[in-house]
């Protein structure tokens, strides 16, 4: 190779490589960030000029969090619920795989085409309707959907949205 293709190869790289790399730094700098600060103490949060690594490193605003807030409640109910959730769709999922893949039905390909077309849908798109259908059956009230997380998560948000859809008259009842 001669040397113009060895500086245009380096060139390549630098301008591939350059951008990249201040792409990663600014996707990961908040979490750098938001560790750092949870490692300061309170008196050391604001100090400047700013310090980009805690001096010195406390753990007790984990321990503060932790014991004050009741926060090993939150910690147990989101370790229940991970792993009901974990299990369910394990086993709901092999069973249907195993189902799927050893027996032959008529509309097979049409469903793994279904499954398939969901998978390119964000879960975020679902919000609303899962919302709409417990408000309409009442499941919002009910103490099994506030266990899951659910209830709490899509009540503030989507109160608003629900009312703005009847407002315009598109909530399609």
């Amino acid at each position: 190779m001669n040397s113009h293709g060895h500086r245009a190869s380096a060139l390549r790289r630098v301008t591939l490589y350059v951008p990249l790399t201040l792409f990663v730094v600014f996707i990961v700098f908040p979490f750098y960030w938001t560790l750092n600060t949870s490692l300061k103490t309170p008196e050391t949060v604001l100090h400047l000029p700013v310090r980009y690594l805690p001096d010195p490193i406390t753990f007790d605003n984990y321990l503060r969090t932790w014991n004050r807030m009741g926060f090993e409640g939150f910690f147990i109910n989101s370790l229940m619920i991970a792993a009901m959730t974990m299990l369910f769709t394990i086993v709901v999922t092999t069973l249907a795989g195993y189902g799927i893949s050893r027996f032959r039905f008529r509309g097979r390909g049409l469903l793994l085409l279904v499954f398939l077309a969901t998978q390119m849908f964000p879960g975020a798109l679902l919000l609303i309707p899962l919302f709409r259908i417990f408000k309409a059956t009442e499941l919002d009230q009910q103490h099994m959907v506030a266990r899951t997380g659910l209830h709490h998560r899509l009540h503030p948000l989507l109160h608003a949205a629900d009312a703005r859809i009847h407002r315009h008259g598109t909530g399609g009842d």
